[in-house]
């Protein structure tokens, strides 16, 4: 294996914050962006959670929803 496709490997599975190749400025705003979308999906499942069946019904939410309302924060 290289190295090439080790670092490559590795990037994958860093959010768009980390990457090198951005200025620090750049870095700051993707960063001030990620945590903005983790505090979104923190406040929106923990709403969802808060919701009985019927409310969700009442919304229109699919059946499907218990595994929005379970899945962790950083992902999508």
């Amino acid at each position: 294996m290289s190295t090439h496709s080790v670092s490559t490997g590795i990037h994958a599975f860093l959010p768009r914050v980390f990457l090198p190749a951005q200025t620090s400025k750049a870095r700051g705003q993707r960063l001030a962006e990620t945590l903005r979308d983790w505090r979104r999906r923190i406040t929106s499942r923990r709403e969802l959670a808060a919701l009985s069946q019927r409310d969700l019904q009442d919304l229109g939410y699919p059946p499907g929803v218990e595994a929005e309302k379970h899945k962790p924060f950083w992902r999508s």
